[in-house]
């Protein structure tokens, strides 16, 4: 980037150093996402769907997205340490 942002310079500095390079593509790093998501669709029931919200209220959760996430994660966790186990102990 050149121009290193230190604590001398002033607040109105850097927003001045920000604006002017807002338009300059090759002044910015290029974004780096460190786990990539992809979107799936799933057809619930409206009862399922119902019960979702409702433990995801319970559970403190934004919503049932969110729920859903965290219990697949939890479970892919699960079955990887099985499949690594059970690895382990065929040779």
């Amino acid at each position: 980037m050149g121009t290193m942002i230190n604590q001398e310079m002033t607040e109105r500095e850097i927003d001045d150093m920000v604006v002017s390079r807002a338009g300059k593509h090759n002044a910015w790093e290029n974004w780096q996402e460190v786990n990539p998501i992809t979107s799936i669709s799933l057809d619930l029931s409206e009862k399922s769907i119902e019960g979702l919200k409702s433990i995801a209220r319970l559970k403190g959760e934004k919503g049932i997205n969110s729920l859903l996430k965290r219990w697949v994660d939890e479970r892919l966790i699960y079955e990887q340490r099985i499949i690594n186990e059970t690895k382990k102990a065929t040779g």
